[in-house]
C-alpha cells in the first residue's frame, strides 16, 4: 500500500531537507553557513548567537509558533528585507562565534 503525504507536508519536509544539503554542503566549503533555504528555528538552535541578528532587524521570529516551517527567505520577504543583508549578519554572527 503506498502511502499518501499531504501538499502541506511535503513542502515542508523539502524545505528542511534542501536546509540540511544545504548546511551540510556550506560546512565543507566555507564553514557552517546558513543559506535562504534554512529553517529558522533551525538556524536559531544551530546558532544561537543569531538571535541578536533576528531582534537588531526586529524580525519576530525567535520563538514564533510558524518558526519550524519558515525560511530565512520567507522572513525577509514578510518583513520586506532584503535577502543578501540578512544572510551576510547571520553568517559574519555565526563566523564570528
Amino acid at each position: 500500500m503506498t502511502k499518501v503525504i499531504p501538499a502541506a507536508s511535503r513542502l515542508w519536509y523539502d524545505r528542511v531537507k534542501s536546509c540540511f544539503q544545504g548546511i551540510e554542503m556550506n560546512r565543507n566549503q566555507h564553514g557552517d553557513q546558513v543559506t535562504a533555504n534554512c529553517l529558522v528555528q533551525e538556524v536559531v538552535e544551530r546558532h544561537p548567537q543569531t538571535i541578536a541578528i533576528f531582534v537588531r532587524h526586529r524580525l519576530q521570529c525567535v520563538g514564533c509558533l510558524i518558526a519550524p516551517y519558515h525560511t530565512i527567505a520567507d522572513s525577509a520577504r514578510e518583513y520586506a528585507l532584503p535577502l543578501e543583508l540578512l544572510l551576510n549578519d547571520f553568517n559574519r554572527a555565526i563566523a564570528a562565534g
